[in-house]
């Protein structure tokens, strides 16, 4: 574990909420151009998330050889109404290299990253 940590917004005005089958809530964020930093697209489903963010923006270098995992959190809302989905990619690891990491299909983490 390499210790490093970033943190960036995600504004309002990129995000739209969806009813989607079976009455399930779908929220998207879309940022194509990377205006508001480096995500140009999420999705929360179902309990579910899929996040794309890369370049500089990001703050941190993943210049190891190896990441090994890649923990996320990502908070929705404020106060009362605020919503952690908590993440550690490192199952299903499809490419893991310097300035390159992917995953996908991991278990809930026991406990979420970042207090």
């Amino acid at each position: 574990m390499t210790g490093e940590l970033s943190s960036f917004p995600l504004p309002a005005s990129g995000w739209t909420a969806r009813e989607g089958a079976k009455g399930l809530d779908y929220y998207s964020y879309r940022d194509r151009k990377r205006v508001s930093g480096p995500c140009t697209s999420i999705a929360i489903k179902g309990g579910s998330l899929k996040a794309t963010c890369k370049g500089e923006q990001i703050g941190f270098t993943l210049d190891e050889p190896l990441q090994g995992s890649l923990a996320l959190r990502l908070t929705t809302g404020a106060g009362a109404r605020a919503r952690r989905y908590c993440l550690e990619f490192g199952g299903d690891v499809s490419q893991d290299r310097p300035e390159s990491f992917r995953a996908r299909g991991s278990d809930a983490p026991s406990v979420c990253p970042f207090p």
